[in-house]
């Protein structure tokens, strides 16, 4: 193992223990307005002070945003819920970008806001719901008529009532990275901000920056990250988080700490990336709801050595066009992999599952010399996953050589009545385990070499060594 990749599985395992059809048709959340908050999901939840709770999510085509006054408390039929978007967000936040950081003058009262923003979204319970949409142009903001949008939308001025809007993607431009911050108004000033607060007309904080390219990701889940907007055939530079990277021609190389902001993603239509020694994916803080996307299609390619590193940070995905990997790839949570083994870990390639990491919904194919390594400081099952298939000594889903490599880690076979093969070595560190299955039938073959330093649970069942020379045990 290279220092390199030592270095960053340290570092990841500290962490361990502390705890436009942009989204390439991925599963992303629709939702159907009926004024309750279930119309959500949970992780898209912002309890904001003054009894409102707002809710983001989106999908391929909308932007869909939900505030729900709580404990009793309702809507003025004048209350307006108040969403401000960054659709070209610039890392220096107040500079660098298109917008203003002065707000529309509504009920005689003009925001100050943390970001250059493009557009306002206002929702009012009047008339049954009356939706405005504002624009930044030519150094002033323009703003439609009640309903001009035809929107769909659901308000309500009963207790714990109602104020959802839906708004389409083609409405703001189309965006691939966002900023955002709301709050609600009435005609005395503002209140119920969030994700920061008001100050007089003063607002801080926001929602973002995110992309909104990849499935697995919650607006909500991320708070004052700096980004940049969407990266256009062009080398990124080092340091900078990206809502997007976007490639269709040209040879590019992902500089070292390349970071892609969650809902972000690397989408490859044309032209060649080259992987290189830390790409991190969703930023380098592990957290639920801020999954990230790479994409290849077309004639794009994505190139990777032994010494590239990409590491997903929350849910990740990969999709579009058949890939070999050659690097290491790092997993913390929810990994989806191409489907019918459309993912291939070339030789010498490492898959790290790290903290309560799985594969999901598809298995990966590895080649002679890759290693499925597991580091999860806590038991695992491996029925809870993809990476290892149950019942079948080749194809997608067996992989060639396992380590067990973190103090703590248990990997179990559950109670699975299926064999599990491993059609190279077999490896368990010091302070890790490997328990076989309870259940008869659910026994281990093995084709190479059995190198055991730290506990290996047989739990009554049968290890086999399938290889055709001398296994070394």
């Amino acid at each position: 193992m290279s220092l390199r990749r030592f270095a960053q599985g340290c570092a990841l395992a500290v962490l361990a223990l502390l705890g436009s059809p942009s989204a390439f048709s991925q599963s992303l959340h629709t939702v159907t307005f009926t004024g309750s908050p279930t119309d959500f999901n949970a992780a898209e939840k912002w309890s904001a002070a003054d009894n409102v709770d707002y809710y983001v999510t989106y999908d391929d085509n909308y932007l869909y945003f939900g505030a729900f006054r709580t404990n009793n408390s309702a809507w003025g039929q004048y209350d307006h819920f108040t969403i401000y978007l960054d659709t070209d967000p610039s890392n220096t936040l107040t500079s660098g970008g298109n917008g203003s950081t002065t707000g529309v003058n509504w009920d005689s009262k003009t925001p100050t806001l943390p970001f250059l923003a493009d557009y306002r979204v206002a929702l009012r319970p009047s008339s049954l719901g009356e939706s405005f949409l504002s624009s930044w142009s030519g150094g002033a903001w323009t703003t439609g008529g009640a309903n001009a949008s035809g929107w769909t939308q659901y308000a309500t001025q009963t207790a714990n009532g109602a104020l959802e809007v839906r708004v389409p993607r083609s409405a703001l431009g189309n965006p691939d990275a966002l900023y955002f911050t709301l709050y609600s108004s009435y005609d005395g000033g503002f209140f119920a901000a969030a994700p920061g607060s008001i100050s007089g007309t003063a607002v801080s904080g926001y929602f973002g920056g995110i992309g909104l390219s990849s499935a697995g990701n919650s607006p909500t889940a991320t708070t004052n990250l700096p980004i940049k907007g969407v990266l256009t055939n062009t080398t990124p530079a080092a340091g900078v988080t990206y809502g997007k990277w976007a490639v269709s021609a040209g040879s590019f190389t992902a500089p070292s700490g390349l970071s892609i902001a969650p809902g972000g993603a690397i989408a490859i239509t044309g032209g060649t990336v080259t992987v290189g020694s830390s790409v991190f994916m969703g930023t380098t803080t592990m957290a639920a709801n801020r999954g990230t996307t790479i994409h290849t299609s077309g004639t794009g390619t994505l190139s990777s050595t032994t010494a590239s590193a990409i590491s997903f940070y929350s849910d990740g995905y990969i999709t579009g066009n058949n890939l070999t990997y050659n690097g290491t790839l790092n997993v913390t949570r929810n990994f989806t992999p191409l489907p019918a083994g459309g993912l291939t870990f070339g030789n010498g390639s490492f898959l790290y599952l790290r903290n309560s990491a799985a594969v999901k919904t598809n298995a990966p194919t590895y080649a002679t010399g890759s290693t499925l390594v597991y580091s999860t400081p806590s038991a695992y099952n491996v029925a809870n996953g993809t990476e290892w298939t149950a019942g079948t000594a080749s194809g997608a889903g067996v992989p060639y050589h396992v380590t067990i490599s973190f103090p703590g880690t248990d990997v179990q076979f559950g109670n699975s009545s299926s064999y599990r093969q491993v059609r190279g070595n077999l490896t368990i560190s010091s302070g890790s385990t490997l328990t076989l299955s309870g259940t008869s039938g659910g026994n281990l073959y093995l084709s190479g070499n059995f190198a055991n330093s730290g506990t290996f649970n047989a739990n009554g069942r049968a290890l086999h060594f399938t290889g055709s020379g001398t296994a070394v045990a």
